[in-house]
């Protein structure tokens, strides 16, 4: 089988794969060649991600308004997340399990996306892997890279 890889222009893009041709084996979705994709631009505004490592086991939330523009004048959806700390005896890093969803609330890819990471404290940067939707977003899969300057910057590549 072919895989599909795809390179994200790191900051402030958007790519959504559409019409994939896929393979089920075993109930697991492959991906097998995706060639139709647009690019959509997605922000945040919210607090910075904190520089304080977590105790092993302890919980951090964080609910993000998401715009579809620089201004945060046009709202697309929300991207609510918790994070539970791995504790600095186990990773020197300070490093948090996250998980991630993403609500649209907006044209025909209304409905949900989720995903999964692990967050290194005092990091501008964090990766969220796709790991599946509802509505519009039914079967995603990919990639969320989140990067915090003033503001919240999401580039998702997702196929479906």
């Amino acid at each position: 089988m072919k895989v599909l890889a795809t390179t994200l222009a790191v900051l402030l893009s958007f790519t959504m794969t559409l019409g994939a041709t896929t393979s089920k084996k075993n109930g697991l979705r492959k991906l097998v060649s995706a060639t139709d994709c647009t690019t959509m631009t997605l922000y945040g505004e919210g607090d910075a991600p904190t520089g304080t490592a977590l105790k092993a086991g302890e919980i951090v939330t964080m609910v993000v308004p998401l715009y579809s523009d620089t201004t945060l004048a046009t709202e697309v959806g929300e991207w609510e997340t918790y994070c539970v700390g791995l504790g600095v005896d186990q990773d020197p890093a300070g490093g948090q399990i996250c998980t991630s969803i993403f609500v649209f609330e907006d044209g025909d890819k209304e409905g949900e996306m989720s995903g999964t990471s692990v967050y290194d404290v005092g990091g501008k940067e964090m990766s969220i892997i796709v790991t599946g939707g509802t509505g519009g977003h039914a079967d995603a899969s990919g990639e969320v890279v989140v990067t915090y300057l003033a503001t919240y910057s999401l580039a998702f590549s997702v196929c479906y």
